[in-house]
């Protein structure tokens, strides 16, 4: 199902919440996944997978190993959407 750009944060930090099991009001964007929300690598994996699945958005290995905080996941998110 296509996403709107502007709602792309509000349903990542929703899924990302869902996935990693992560209350919403710790998720801001200069959170980083592994250090400040202590997500795991299968959980990023499966975080990325959704999003494919959900919105049709790839994210090959090398951009997902580079995208660390929120933000930029968001920011990403939102170029391909």
């Amino acid at each position: 199902m296509p996403i709107d750009p502007d709602t792309v944060a509000t349903e990542f930090v929703k899924l990302l919440s869902e996935i990693a099991e992560v209350p919403e009001d710790r998720i801001h964007d200069d959170s980083t996944l592994k250090g400040d929300l202590d997500v795991d690598s299968l959980a990023i994996v499966e975080l990325f997978d959704v999003t494919e699945s959900r919105w049709g958005v790839k994210v090959p290995d090398e951009d997902a190993q580079a995208l660390t905080t929120v933000g930029e996941i968001v920011a990403y998110l939102r170029r391909r959407v």
